[in-house]
């Protein structure tokens, strides 16, 4: 007969195969010290202190008005034998249900103690990483979908709490941490959810139409990675110099000033979504090859198409660009810290380059102004610039825009902003998972089954065809959009056209 670890780890291993490994390798701690059975035949976990979880008597019963219809998503913190959790899974049969547990080895001992395979299975029930888990704040963000689940409910057991009263603020912090994430990428979705629809549907049929491939690079050279940060003009003749010995990648802002410095860049790489980027090309030599995330703007690819170069997709984690993967597989590249330096950074990664350098990735405003000299936005103020709104006072507007830190180095002011010191920090944390890209080419994206396969899975209520779509749904959201099948298929079919 399997034991209760037994069953339960198989049925963790089936939704969650790193949670499963990493418990394999625990051993169990004495936090939770027995099983007892209740008088209505319920088992109840017991604490090493005695202190049981739940009621001896009718453990259920005390949770009969603990949760209504309007509890669509809810964070169990300390999952137990689960009692409240069945009893909250019976009476919202459409929630989200999301489980942790303070520590692995206190989650190993319960799992030894008890049979929770029914919870598990269920597929609304999600068990994240423990609290102490580096990733818990992570999964939490990525797992609790406001803008699908409605208000996030967060619901522990008094018994655990008090035993675990301690480390109450930590729990709290992590809580936090993930709510503040879940609100900045919300944020985020809200803002360019309808724009970012609109670009990876018009860059997969370039796909469709455009043969594309992933380029053989010298990777004997270095990488140099160039951005737009204040300090590049100091680095400009040295790169000039070295420039043989160098692969070149132009993250978005800093592509003008190198050409107009006579320096031509073996690539130009773009996430961003606006139509400003296509300022950034404004001069665009013959041998530059584009790499283009597939939200970036859909004009940039339309640019390097009319002038002939050379140029290729790569998707993120956004969930239309998943979707869109299941077709054809598409290069994967990391734009999570939402800068494209650190995008820069992870496609020479994934070209296969180990020796890799960078510069101007400043990461704050220095020498008085935001950007380098030649940038097509110095261009558009100094054509712009008055006896009243000088150049130096829109370069004041930008860095002053929100709060600033400022330090003094050898007698220089630089400022940052909370943004700036996000990059800053993203660059700081960011590993290569090791994934290089090989040279191959990228099969022609079969757009028209991809578009009547996305509308009528929507139709037909998949899950993933509305997740896909999830951004937009966010944008919709915020600008008190009906969000309706008629108007997702209207806007799908508004971008479809021919090149």
């Amino acid at each position: 007969m399997s034991t209760c670890w037994e069953k339960n780890s198989d049925a963790i291993k089936q939704k969650n195969a790193s949670l499963y490994l990493q418990l394999q390798n625990t051993v169990g701690n004495d936090d939770y010290s027995e099983v007892i059975v209740s008088k209505t035949q319920k088992y109840v976990p017991i604490f090493k202190t005695g202190a049981p979880l739940y009621s001896k008597y009718n453990p259920e019963k005390e949770f009969l008005q603990t949760f209504t219809e309007t509890d669509t998503c809810v964070l169990f913190t300390g999952i137990a034998s689960c009692i409240h959790i069945s009893l909250f899974l019976r009476k919202v049969p459409s929630c989200k249900c999301l489980l942790t547990e303070i520590n692995l080895s206190s989650l190993k001992r319960l799992l030894e103690l008890v049979d929770i395979t029914e919870i598990l299975v269920n597929e609304n029930v999600y068990l994240l990483p423990c609290i102490d888990d580096a990733h818990f704040t992570h999964a939490l963000a990525e797992q609790y979908l406001p803008v699908i689940d409605g208000n996030l409910r967060v619901f522990s057991l008094r018994s655990w709490e008090l035993f675990y009263k301690e480390k109450l603020p930590f729990v709290q912090k992590q809580i936090d941490t993930a709510l503040a994430l879940v609100k900045q990428d919300f944020s985020t979705q809200a803002e360019f959810g309808k724009i970012w629809l609109k670009n990876i549907l018009k860059n997969l049929q370039v796909m469709a139409e455009k043969p594309l491939s992933i380029p053989i690079c010298d990777t004997n050279k270095t990488a140099l990675i160039v951005g737009a940060g204040p300090n590049l003009d100091k680095h400009l003749l040295t790169i000039k110099k070295e420039r043989d010995s160098f692969v070149i990648f132009a993250a978005g802002t800093a592509f003008l000033p190198l050409v107009e410095a006579g320096i031509y860049p073996d690539f130009f790489l773009s996430i961003d979504p606006q139509v400003f980027s296509l300022y950034q090309v404004t001069s665009l030599p013959k041998n530059c090859i584009g790499i283009f995330d597939l939200c970036t703007c859909s004009s940039l690819a339309h640019r390097f198409l009319k002038n002939t170069n050379e140029f290729f997709f790569t998707i993120s984690n956004h969930p239309l660009c998943m979707y869109a993967n299941t077709f054809v597989s598409i290069p994967f590249a990391d734009t999570s810290s939402g800068t494209v330096a650190i995008y820069a950074l992870d496609v020479a990664h994934r070209l296969g380059f180990s020796k890799i350098k960078t510069f101007a990735l400043d990461f704050c405003y220095s020498g008085g102004k935001p950007y380098p000299k030649g940038t097509w936005l110095s261009r558009q103020i100094a054509q712009r610039s008055t006896h009243l709104f000088s150049t130096e006072s829109f370069f004041s507007s930008i860095m002053f825009r929100s709060s600033i830190e400022v330090k003094q180095i050898d007698g220089i002011y630089e400022y940052t902003s909370p943004l700036l010191l996000e990059y800053a920090k993203a660059f700081k944390q960011y590993t290569f998972d090791g994934k290089i890209w090989k040279h191959r080419f990228i099969e022609p994206f079969p757009y028209t089954a991809f578009e009547k396969t996305l509308i009528q899975e929507y139709l037909t209520e998949q899950k993933h065809a509305h997740m896909a779509l999830l951004p937009f749904l966010a944008y919709c959201k915020k600008h008190k959009i009906n969000f309706s099948h008629s108007l997702v298929i209207d806007t799908i079919l508004q971008y479809n056209y021919a090149l």
